[in-house]
């Protein structure tokens, strides 16, 4: 399993730079499903879910407590919920 991890951290760095990122992508994707791997959280936002391409130039914003994440290429807009990490304790 080891290896699969370099493979898919290789995949996602070669992404950004190669001719085909789909490819690199759809390839990622396919050895983490293949070796029964949750692809990590970092990972998961670099690349646009619906295009399979990396995000160059994506706008972030923060919006009622989600970060929305607009692809540059194929226009998706990707809204992820911000988590309270608030302690709070029952006295």
């Amino acid at each position: 399993m080891n290896i699969a991890l370099k493979r898919i951290n290789y995949l996602i760095n070669i992404s950004r730079v190669s001719d085909n990122p789909e490819r690199c992508i759809d390839l990622m994707e396919k050895i983490s499903k293949r070796m029964d791997i949750t692809l990590n959280h970092d990972i998961k936002l670099q690349y646009c879910k619906v295009c399979k391409m990396p995000y160059r130039n994506p706008v972030i914003r923060l919006k009622n407590g989600f970060v929305l994440i607009h692809c540059d290429h194929c226009g998706n807009t990707r809204r992820i919920k911000i988590r309270d990490h608030s302690v709070s304790s029952s006295k």
